[in-house]
């Protein structure tokens, strides 16, 4: 009989055994599975205060960085879906897929901020929560990542789906 094993739990026993062992090396930014998993569950915990809905997604529009890995894990420890778009599509790509997806959030890295106008209103005119993840103060109308990442809260592991034995 085998069990599910998902990332999140993955993370969570990465923690147990490894706590204090490198997990992410970015550069010459490195964070032990510890602290990676603290700023994941607080990632996640924001996500939820945005209006993250179990089964919500999250668009993200970045170039690989600790930061596109967290927002992964985060997605999933908050109960959402991870929505990557491929960065080398127009902008009308980039709009047609994320009208599409519906997403509750979208994340942009610095190469993208220029999309912010095109991407920031959905279909139906609502305004989506837009954060961004590059280094430095975002710029105007974007939630602040590493002050998200940073935020005491920090929320336990959310099962979407209840795991199945299966023989």
């Amino acid at each position: 009989m085998t069990i599910g094993f998902s990332l999140t739990q993955a993370l969570r026993r990465a923690v147990a055994i490894r706590s204090n062992e490198t997990a992410v090396i970015d550069g010459p930014i490195q964070f032990t599975w510890d602290q990676f998993s603290g700023r994941v569950a607080r990632l996640a915990s924001a996500f939820i205060s945005l209006g993250l809905k179990p089964g919500g997604r999250i668009v993200l529009l970045a170039l690989n960085s600790h930061r596109s890995l967290e927002c992964f894990y985060a997605a999933m420890h908050a109960g959402g879906v991870i929505v990557p778009l491929n960065h080398r599509l127009g902008l009308n790509e980039i709009v047609a897929q994320t009208n599409d997806c519906t997403p509750q959030v979208i994340i942009l890295g610095p190469d993208f901020v220029t999309m912010h106008d095109a991407l920031q209103a959905g279909p139906d005119g609502k305004a989506r929560d837009m954060i961004y993840c590059g280094g430095g103060a975002p710029p105007a109308d974007f939630h602040d990542y590493e002050k998200l990442v940073r935020s005491p809260a920090a929320v336990d592991h959310v099962t979407r789906f209840p795991v199945r034995a299966s023989a």
